[in-house]
């Protein structure tokens, strides 16, 4: 019986085919970035908390730039919703497609539970988005995938594995670089 690859930190990173706006399938690493590369993946394109993340990693393209890390989003969308998503929300960084979630599942990232989805911690985040500014969008995507992210380094080497446990679990920029400088000594150094 054949067992499924565990990722984690130290890891080589799965390699699955994904899709760019154009709609042309490409292996996920051809997309790393010369230190270290934040896969970002969203629950959906009119998530709440997902349109919050980008708009903030958007705000923050130049300090994520500036330490050397490349950003990613990874949508279970179709290539043609990502490519009007990142026109939509001037999104400077590669927006690929997965909407058959062959990268999700290959990461661990998993569907989520109605508790997992609707909550009161759910509801109340979702209060706070709005307050900032965050407006739910039309769902594209499986709106019960689970959000996560991956670090990876140059090499494809997994630095950091994100795998959300709740909807509104998303890392912010903040959290991008505060986990990059402590798993990358470029991005450390960066830092300083």
């Amino acid at each position: 019986m054949e067992t499924a690859a565990v990722v984690g930190a130290g890891t080589v990173a799965p390699n699955p085919r994904v899709y760019d706006v154009n709609g042309t399938a490409r292996p996920l690493l051809d997309f790393l970035g010369p230190h270290l590369t934040a896969f970002i993946f969203v629950r959906h394109l009119g998530c709440i908390f997902c349109r919050e993340q980008v708009k903030d990693l958007r705000a923050n393209a130049a300090a994520l730039a500036g330490a050397g890390v490349q950003v990613v989003i990874v949508s279970p969308a179709t290539p043609q919703q990502s490519a009007a998503f990142a026109r939509d929300f001037a999104v400077p960084f590669p927006v690929l497609s997965d909407p058959a979630r062959e990268a999700y599942r290959a990461f661990g990232f998993f569907e989520g539970t109605v508790g997992q989805l609707l909550n009161p911690h759910i509801i109340a985040r979702s209060m706070q988005a709005v307050a900032r500014g965050a407006l739910p969008g039309r769902r594209s995507g499986n709106s019960r995938q689970l959000p996560g992210a991956v670090l990876v380094d140059s090499t494809g080497t997994i630095l950091h594995l994100q795998v959300a446990t709740d909807a509104a679990e998303h890392l912010m920029a903040a959290d991008v670089l505060e986990i990059a400088a402590r798993v990358s000594p470029r991005v450390a150094a960066a830092a300083r």
